[in-house]
Parts: C-alpha cells; sequence; structure tokens
C-alpha cells in the first residue's frame, strides 16, 4: 500500500500542446516530497550540486517519476505518480527553485519540468488562471554522484524487528564526539540495541539474515512520517552501507565505523534486583500525562521520584526552584513486590520507555541502574535507566524517629569544669572530621565545575573541527569523481 502523502492517485489531463519532453507532477504530491527531501539535502554546501533535486522517470513503471536527494554521505529516492513524455530526460534542478515555485496556490494544481537546455530547466506551474513559468539554472546530469551499490540482499522487517530498530535509534546518543553511539547496534542478526550513556534499550528476538555486527546511523529523514509510518520496511546491509526500502521510498546511508561498547556489561544480573512495581497496560498514557504535569521539568536531568511501599507506588517532584514543598501523586493500578525503596530517574528517559508500552519496573536499590520491560511474556526489550541524584532536600519527606524507649539521661552536675572540658574536646573531635569532608566536598565541586566549562569549550571546538573536515571530505570526494570523468575522455 502506498503513503496516501505521496502515492496517492493522481489523474492528470492529457492536453493536446502538451511537451513530449516534459515531466508533470502534481502539487499536492510533490510538496510533501520535497519536505523529505530537504532532510537530507544539505542547506548549506559549497558543492552546488548537492543543492539539487535529480528528476527522472521510472524506468520499472510507466507514470511514475523518481525524485533523488543526496549530500554525498545518504542517498534518498521517492517516487510519485506523474504524466511522463515519450522523450522526457532525466534532469537536474535546485531544491530551492522546486519549493519556490510551488508556494501558495491550490492543490490541484500541477508543475511541468523540461530541459531546455544543458544548463537551464524551465518550470510551468499550471494554475486556474493560466500558467506560470520560470526558467531556473541546472547542472550537467553526469556530474550527479550516484547511489552506492549495497552489494547485499535486501529482506524484510517484520513489525517487531522495524519497532526494535525505530526504538534503538531514539536512545541514541546525539554528541559528536561519540559517533559509535549515534547508531543503533544490530548484533549478528538478533539483537537490536541504542543507548547514549545515561539510558540503554535490548531487544531482543530477531533472525535476521545479518551474519556480521553494523551500526546503523539516526538519521533525521528515518524519522519523517512517511518512512516512520510505513507499512513495510525492506533492509540491505553491505560492508559499507546499509538501504531502507518501503514502496514508494528507498534511502541508502553509510553505516558506522568502530567497535560499539560492551553494552552487555552494564546489564544487571537477574538475582540483583529486590524490588519491582508493575503497572496497568492501560494506564501507561495516562502517566505519561500526569508526568508531563509535575512540576521541576526545567531541574538538572529532570528528576522524578518513585516510592515503592507495600500499599504501592507514589510520583515525588519538587518545584524548579527546588525550596518548594514536594508533590506527591499515589498511583492507582500498581503492584509492588520487595523491600521499600525511594529512586529518583530523569522523567524525559521513564516517559519514553512507558510510551513503548514497558510497565514493569524492576530496582536493585537507590543508586543502581533501572530495568524497565513489558510484563507481557516473550517481548524481549529491557530498558536500563540509570537513577539521577538529587540534594538530601528533594529526597523526599524525611521519616520521624522513633520515640526513645527510655528517659534521656541529663548530665551530672558534679565537677563542671572538667566535664565540659570532655564534652567541648569529644565535641571538636567529632566536628572536625564532618567539617573536613565538606570542604573537600566543596573543592571537588570547584574542580568539577571547572572541568565540565573546559570540556564545553573543547566540545564546542571539536564540533567546528568536524564541520570543516565533513566539508574538505565532500570536496575531495567531488574532485576524484571529476577526475574519474575526465580519465574516461578520448582524445
Amino acid at each position: 500500500m502506498r503513503s496516501p502523502g505521496l502515492a496517492a492517485s493522481t489523474h492528470f489531463k492529457t492536453k493536446s500542446m502538451k511537451q513530449k519532453s516534459t515531466i508533470e507532477l502534481a502539487v499536492k504530491d510533490l510538496r510533501p516530497a520535497l519536505t523529505g527531501l530537504a532532510k537530507v539535502i544539505p542547506r548549506t554546501n559549497t558543492q552546488a550540486i548537492s543543492a539539487c533535486v535529480k528528476i527522472e522517470p521510472d524506468p520499472e513503471e510507466a507514470g511514475t517519476v523518481l525524485l533523488t536527494g543526496t549530500d554525498l554521505d545518504q542517498w534518498l529516492t521517492l517516487r510519485l505518480p506523474g504524466d511522463v513524455g515519450l522523450e522526457a530526460e532525466p534532469m537536474l534542478v535546485p531544491l530551492a527553485d522546486l519549493r519556490e515555485s510551488i508556494k501558495g496556490g491550490s492543490a490541484s494544481d500541477h508543475l511541468s519540468l523540461q530541459q531546455q537546455s544543458k544548463g537551464r530547466v524551465s518550470l510551468s506551474r499550471q494554475i486556474e488562471t493560466g500558467v506560470v513559468a520560470r526558467s531556473v539554472q541546472s547542472h550537467e546530469l553526469d556530474e550527479y554522484p550516484q547511489s552506492p551499490d549495497i552489494g547485499a540482499a535486501a529482506f524484510p522487517l517484520d513489525d517487531h524487528a522495524r519497532q526494535a530498530l525505530q526504538q534503538s535509534l531514539t536512545c541514541c546518543s546525539t554528541d559528536p564526539t561519540r559517533q559509535v553511539l549515534n547508531g543503533a547496534l544490530l548484533e549478528n542478526g538478533k539483537t537490536f540495541v541504542g543507548t547514549d550513556g545515561r539510558h540503554l534499550l535490548r531487544c531482543n528476538g530477531m533472525a535476521l539474515p545479518v551474519e556480521a555486527s553494523a551500526i546503523l546511523p539516526h538519521q533525521q529523514v528515518m524519522n519523517w512520517p512517511l518512512i516512520r509510518n510505513a507499512e513495510s520496511w525492506q533492509l540491505a546491509i553491505g560492508e559499507d552501507w546499509f538501504q531502507l526500502r518501503g514502496e514508494t521510498w528507498q534511502f541508502t546511508s553509510r553505516l558506522i565505523e568502530g567497535n560499539y561498547p560492551n553494552w552487555k556489561q552494564v546489564m544487571p544480573a537477574e538475582d540483583d534486583f529486590r524490588s519491582s512495581m508493575v503497572l496497568a497496560p492501560g494506564s501507561l498514557a495516562q502517566l505519561c500525562d500526569t508526568i508531563a504535569a509535575l512540576p521541576g521539568a526545567k531541574r538538572e536531568n529532570k528528576p522524578v521520584g518513585l516510592r515503592l511501599t507495600g500499599h504501592g507506588t507514589t510520583l515525588l517532584a519538587r518545584g524548579d526552584d527546588g525550596e518548594a514543598e514536594i508533590s506527591e501523586v499515589p498511583l492507582l493500578n500498581t503492584t509492588t513486590k520487595g523491600p521499600e525503596v525511594t529512586v529518583y530517574v530523569n522523567r524525559d528517559y521513564l516517559t519514553k520507555a512507558l510510551r513503548f508500552g514497558l510497565n514493569r519496573v524492576d530496582i536493585i536499590d537507590a543508586g543502581s541502574p533501572l530495568r524497565l520491560r513489558s510484563d507481557a511474556a516473550a517481548d524481549g526489550r529491557d530498558l536500563i535507566l540509570m537513577p539521577v541524584r538529587v540534594p538530601d532536600s528533594t529526597a523526599g519527606p524525611a521519616t520521624p524517629p522513633p520515640p526513645p524507649t527510655q528517659p534521656e539521661t541529663k548530665p551530672m552536675k558534679t565537677n563542671d569544669n572538667n566535664n565540659k572540658g570532655r564534652q567541648q574536646t569529644a565535641k571538636k573531635e567529632e566536628t572536625a572530621p564532618l567539617d573536613a569532608a565538606i570542604k573537600h566536598i566543596g573543592s571537588a565541586r570547584d574542580l568539577l565545575r571547572q572541568a565540565v566549562s573546559g570540556l564545553g569549550e573543547a566540545l564546542a571546538s571539536l564540533k567546528q573541527v568536524k564541520t570543516e573536515q565533513k566539508a574538505t571530505d565532500k570536496e575531495i570526494r567531488q574532485v576524484r569523481s571529476t577526475i574519474r570523468s575526465l580519465q574516461k575522455v578520448e582524445f
């Protein structure tokens, strides 16, 4: 089934004056297609040809047109219905000019494209009152980079495998200095893993025909609704590239090189968990809304507490200023087991796990990783979540100490001078280590702040270097492509 946004059936009226070399597209189909291509084509590029969309008749299916965009590291090809002239040829049109040509107007408008010469393309928009035509600059078709050959057969992804890949990609890191974590690991065709170092999703239960492990990058276009909501996916993994395919789209990208960290060492053993809570599956959406309404969303690490007792579970949160009284929200339809415990986690990660349908929380203690999974049998998904530390004032209302079983003994009044001297000496010995510890903590905190500031500056410098390196690499690829073309010239 084709996506309604790009592959809806469109009926074109054949005009007697229509040129045989034109390609005609419906604006209602072209507009969302350009939105997707814009996620691949770079906004700023030193190579003008990479800012173009390749438009060509589909050689495999009559009455359809292929639109391709690339930034030399990823390619996106979309299939649209169109009216294709018998002599229509592929052409390159700048993305900016295409978007300008379809601004405003009616959804029933059509855009006709015709190659005028090697350097010009005519864009004619047919509206109710007439035709609006313009001529834009183009490029030589031979200069456009070709999509790489994957060198491997594609295989279908069922619903479980597709969901596992998509969810693993949402748990990836976006830190450019940790590039190996900027994608999802497919390990031996059986397991998808995604992590940013603070939470980790492991999805088991696949049996994909892939022997080696590969890291699939999380590209922006993979979250585009046309791809994300597609009913069928096919995946092909080669040595350096991978390719995802749907009925009306094809996406190719470079795999991430490097060794993925040993994620298994952060998975707690089953015997480590002491307490657990199970939520009713039908209450997860409402719980996400409740967490979003809790105060403290602007605090560092966005903490929200889970207090498990024999009577159930309570959410804990404090305002952004950290001084307000703690908000307590009892959760209904929950069952708990094990010792009482209170643990704080990042609310964004907790909400993500709940939206994945993970309704069971297993806890070791307040300072150890939590595990969230589905209470359904054989689900195969585990999300490991690191707890967050909060100041003592946010840890929850203090439990009052039990009343003394015996009356307090008053100090004796004999030998006042000796007693006072011994009491003062004992107090100094007790408080001196505490003062020293507080002083050391303050010094360590200052050093950490300086280190964080220095790391931030270093990260900014690395980002700039990476941007410049990427631009240089693309220029080198273009020069190599030009050299190859010149080598084919015969004198």
